[in-house]
C-alpha cells in the first residue's frame, strides 16, 4: 500500500496504526510492513512518516522516538514506542532485548547492534552479536554481560569505522 494519497483519499496506514493502540508488537508487525511497502524510501523520510502515523493513531511517543536503520536491502533496525527495539525482515518484527537504539552494523548473516536501557540522561550501553540462524530467526550469539573485562557503566561503546 503506497503512502502518498491523492486529495480526498484517506490514508490506509492511519487505520492499521490506529487499530494497535495498546498492542507494541501488532504496531511492530505494522511499522514492519509499512517499511516493506517503502522499500525506495530513505531510513531518514520512513522514520518522520512512522511518527507522523504514530502520533495521529494516539501512541504516546514520550522521549522515545521512532528510528530507523537500514542494514541491508530489505532488513532494517527500529526504534519503536513505548520503548521497544526490532530487527525487521520480509515485514517480520524480532523484538530485541534493550529499549534505545544506539547504533547497529550487519555483515553477513551478523549483526552487531548497540543499544541502551535508561531514562535519556541516564542511558546504560550494552553490546549483542546476533547471528541469522536456518528458521530466518535472529539469535542473541555472544553479549558482554558477564564478561569483566566489558563493564560498560558512564562509559561508551561504537563501531569503529563503517563496517
Amino acid at each position: 500500500m503506497p503512502f502518498a494519497t491523492s486529495a480526498g483519499e484517506a490514508d490506509p496506514w492511519l487505520s492499521r496504526f490506529a487499530a494497535t493502540l495498546g498492542d507494541p508488537e501488532t504496531m511492530a508487525q505494522v511499522v514492519a510492513q509499512f517499511v516493506q511497502g517503502q522499500s525506495g524510501a530513505g531510513e531518514g523520510g520512513l522514520a518522520p512518516q512512522i511518527t507522523e502515523h504514530l502520533q495521529q493513531a494516539g501512541w504516546p511517543l514520550g522521549s522515545i522516538e521512532p528510528r530507523l536503520i537500514r542494514l541491508a536491502d530489505g532488513i532494517w533496525a527500529a526504534q519503536v514506542p513505548p520503548a521497544g527495539i526490532y530487527l525487521l525482515q520480509e515485514a517480520r518484527p524480532t523484538p530485541g532485548e534493550c529499549q534505545v537504539m544506539l547504533d547497529a552494523r550487519l555483515q553477513d548473516e551478523t549483526l552487531g547492534l548497540i543499544s541502551a536501557t535508561g531514562e535519556a540522561d541516564n542511558l546504560q550501553p550494552m553490546f549483542e552479536l546476533l547471528r541469522k540462524h536456518d528458521d530466518e530467526t535472529w539469535k542473541v550469539v555472544w553479549s558482554p554481560q558477564g564478561q569483566r573485562y566489558w563493564i560498560s557503566t558512564d562509559g561508551a561503546i561504537r563501531f569503529q569505522g563503517r563496517d
